[in-house]
């Protein structure tokens, strides 16, 4: 089935989103359908660069503390106070969509064209990692997830279930895919999706001269112990992150997002980061050494971290409050090249799933 009209709704937070957006609409277009994007924030430059139709949709944020750390606690206090606001959007966003005839809505991770497509009648389908916590199981035989990793989990899956209503069909994707994990009907995991760039490249970096590290600005506080580390490495710092107030000094170097970051990653000795889906993803692809550092307080960020360094070999994790040049060393004496591909690019197997849907639908 082709020349279907889609309306791809996504949040504007972070370059998670628009990056599962630009990497599978390819795909999607190459089977003959139409797609207008609804974003905000972050993801409307991204989308526009690629010369994608945006229309304007606020979603939701997560919430920080003092620290610039993610607050749980702030974030399920905003979230319903923000529904509220913004609900009413809910009943003009089903007139739009059925004034201009949209035949699916993809949803990754925003709460109101989800709902507008349910109001109206059009066949929705969630597409995004967050979905991992509501639709699919931690493995058991993982030890370093812990009891109270479950528990967070199952509260972070309360503001979940508010952005994410259940749609037709689930799509999951998962810097490592395991299907077994999956617990719901009508839900899929895929592969992270890998952007073209990243299309037959594979890491190179064992003697590379420079450490790779892309974090969040609070992540500075560490500056002095990546410096050391790198330093006892005779290597330099590239980092991406920080903002773009941050100043270079003779060790490290700050970076702007952009096609850069791909070579970096490509020939960095060892990637330093958070513990984000689209990144990990990545670097598993093209079979780069990692040191995850997950977010001090952010449970989705740690069970990444876990979950990765369970399933990839050529990955570790330890907390914030453990980062020093010591423990980076110890750390990293378990890495190995793999500079091969270690996890497949999710897209195509994503618009294989929404094609299958829409031809099984509109042929019931």
């Amino acid at each position: 089935m082709s020349n279907v009209k889609i309306a791809y709704g996504l949040s504007g937070e972070g370059r998670g989103h628009s990056t599962r957006a630009i990497t599978v609409a390819p795909y999607l277009l190459l089977a003959g359908h139409k797609i207008t994007f609804f974003t905000c924030c972050m993801a409307v430059e991204p989308l526009r660069e690629e010369g994608y139709m945006v229309n304007q949709l606020p979603t939701p944020r997560i919430q920080y503390n003092k620290n610039d750390n993610p607050s749980a606690f702030k974030t399920a206090l905003y979230y319903p106070s923000w529904f509220l606001q913004n609900r009413g959007k809910i009943i003009d966003l089903a007139d739009h969509l059925k004034a201009h005839k949209y035949d699916l809505v993809i949803s990754d991770y925003e709460p109101l064209l989800s709902r507008a497509a349910k109001l109206a009648g059009i066949p929705l389908i969630i597409y995004n990692n967050q979905s991992f916590g509501t639709h699919c199981k931690l493995p058991a035989d993982c030890d370093t997830i812990t009891n109270g990793d479950r528990v967070a989990l199952k509260q972070l899956n309360i503001i979940n279930r508010m952005i994410c209503p259940d749609g037709n069909v689930t799509i999951v994707a998962k810097a490592l895919p395991e299907e077994s994990l999956v617990k719901k009907r009508n839900t899929f995991m895929v592969g992270p999706p890998i952007q073209e760039r990243y299309r037959g490249k594979r890491w190179s970096g064992w003697t590379s001269d420079y450490i790779m590290v892309y974090h969040r600005k609070s992540f500075l506080s560490k500056m002095d112990e990546i410096v050391k580390f790198a330093q006892d490495n005779n290597c330099t710092v590239k980092w991406y992150g920080a903002g773009d107030d941050a100043v270079d000094t003779d060790t490290v170097k700050f970076c702007p997002a952009g096609q850069s970051f791909t070579r970096d990653l490509e020939n960095c000795r060892y990637l330093i980061t958070a513990a984000g889906a689209s990144t990990i993803g990545e670097a598993c692809h093209i079979g780069a050494p990692i040191i995850l550092v997950p977010e001090k307080r952010h449970i989705e960020s740690e069970l990444n971290s876990k979950l990765t360094s369970f399933y990839y070999p050529n990955a570790c994790t330890m907390s914030m409050d453990s980062v020093s040049a010591e423990a980076l060393t110890e750390m990293s004496s378990s890495l190995h090249g793999l500079g091969e591909c270690h996890v497949e690019n999710g897209s195509w197997k994503v618009a294989e799933i929404i094609n299958q849907f829409l031809q099984d639908y509109y042929s019931a």
